[in-house]
Formats: structure tokens, C-alpha cells, sequence
């Protein structure tokens, strides 16, 4: 029943983050998506997870698309059902593997719009004199950061304060399991040291959190002083974009910003 199901998608998130060594963010999607199709069998009256057939499947593939899903979207979905019956299969759960007919859809990824080097200077431009409040500082140190380095979102919130080197001014970080390092901009520089040493310990502050200053603590923090999620941190940028008269602003743009130069 639910119990045995959420056992499978245990056991398959297990997998994810010991064996293939899954980003923390990565884990969270999958158990998302693995989530939704479990609520969909169930409210459907279709088999138990483990016992799905390839028309579920697929009838779910149909769901996604007749609500609206984006191809990009279903096409994540499709591919977090395949790995997870794969590995039902390979531990001898099932049989056979149910998601092995499944198709993604072909869709075509449109170019980001550019913004120049003056948009970019608009975003981060700041009235002389204004006390700006904690929270748009760190907004704009995110929406500065990830337009000079283009860094991804996922990169992004696994950063922490030991990634920022001041004295250097530079960055380091993980990506594909390698590090990586980048020059920081003298401005997003400036704008990264006052989001650390005052708008971050306010906000750690407000929401009565303990204020990890160590170098392993996460360097962008939500209002409610934890981790930064993906959906968070879109929703930030989305948010500052909008009041900077920028209402598409997504990260996605703002990486394209880095191939202006």
C-alpha cells in the first residue's frame, strides 16, 4: 500500500544519493516528480507503483500533457520514471521494466533574451543616500553573482560562505564534480561582502536562526534563514526582476548576460 511505495522511492533516492552521488537538489526533483506520479496512480485507480503497467504510465505521460505541462517538463518526468523503474527492475522488484516504451517529446529550447551590459547596470543601480533593507541586498548580490559568472541555480545554492575568497576576489565552486574557480567584478564583489557581514546576519537574526559562520554554511539564505531552493531562488530573481521593470528576469537570462562581454 502508500507505505510500500514510499519504501520504493526511499530505497531509490538512497540509490541516487550513494551510488550515483545525486546533487541534493537533484534528489529533491526526483522525489517531486516520483511523488506526483504516486498521487496520480492512486487517485487514477491504477496499480500500486511497483505493479504499474505501460499503458499507466503512459496515461499519466497523457495527464502531464493535457495539463499543460511543458515538454521540457514531461520530458524530466519521463526520464526520473525510467531510472526509477530501471531500478526496480535491477533489484528484482519487478520482472519487467513498464517504462521502457516511454518516449520524451521533441521540443526545441528557445534562445534566452540578452540583456546588455547597460540592463545589467540597471538592475544593480541603487539611489544614493537609500538604506536598502536585507533582502533586496541579497537579491541583488544573487542577480549580480550569477550575471558576471553565469553560474546555474543549482550551483548557486550549494555555495557557502567559504566559497567567497574577498582578500582575492575570487570564487569557488563545484560543478560536474569538478571546482572550479572565477574572478569576481570589483562591484559584485562589493556587493557579496555587504550581503555577508550585514544583510545575511540580519536575516539570520529575524528568523531567530542560528548564524552558522563557518565556511561550510550556506552562503545565500532564504527569509526564514535556511537553504535557498530552486523554486526560491526563481522566484527571487522573477520578484527583483519585476521591480526593476524587468518582468521576464529569469536565471537563465541573466546567465546569457556573461556572453554579452
Amino acid at each position: 500500500m502508500r507505505g510500500t511505495m514510499n519504501l520504493l522511492i526511499g530505497r531509490f533516492l538512497n540509490y541516487m544519493i550513494n551510488t550515483k552521488q545525486a546533487s541534493e537538489n537533484t534528489v529533491l526533483a526526483y522525489k517531486r516528480d516520483l511523488l506526483n506520479l504516486e498521487s496520480y496512480l492512486n487517485s487514477s485507480g491504477w496499480q500500486e507503483i511497483e505493479a504499474a503497467s505501460t499503458t499507466a504510465l503512459m496515461a499519466y505521460v497523457l495527464y502531464m500533457h493535457k495539463n499543460g505541462k511543458h515538454a521540457a517538463t514531461v520530458s524530466r518526468n519521463i526520464t526520473v520514471i525510467k531510472n526509477f523503474y530501471k531500478f526496480l527492475y535491477y533489484e528484482r522488484v519487478t520482472t519487467h521494466d513498464p517504462a521502457h516504451l516511454l518516449k520524451a517529446p521533441k521540443f526545441t529550447r528557445q534562445p534566452a533574451p540578452k540583456l546588455s551590459p547597460g540592463d545589467i547596470s540597471n538592475l544593480l543601480e541603487t539611489e544614493q543616500g537609500i538604506t536598502t533593507d536585507a533582502k533586496t541586498i541579497r537579491n541583488r548580490a544573487i542577480v549580480a553573482l550569477i550575471a558576471s559568472t553565469g553560474l546555474n541555480s543549482s550551483t548557486l545554492i550549494d555555495l557557502t560562505l567559504g566559497s567567497v575568497n574577498c582578500s582575492e576576489s575570487t570564487l569557488t565552486y563545484e560543478h560536474s564534480h569538478e571546482q572550479h574557480s572565477a574572478k569576481l567584478p570589483s562591484s559584485t564583489l562589493k556587493l557579496l561582502e555587504t550581503y555577508i557581514n550585514t544583510s545575511r546576519t540580519e536575516i539570520l537574526q529575524r528568523a531567530n536562526s542560528c548564524d552558522a559562520a563557518d565556511s561550510s554554511a550556506p552562503l545565500f539564505v532564504n527569509m526564514n534563514g535556511q537553504n535557498l531552493s530552486r523554486q526560491g531562488l526563481w522566484k527571487i530573481i522573477k520578484e527583483y526582476g519585476q521591480s526593476q521593470a524587468q518582468p521576464n528576469l529569469n536565471p537563465r537570462i541573466l546567465r546569457g548576460a556573461t556572453k554579452n562581454d
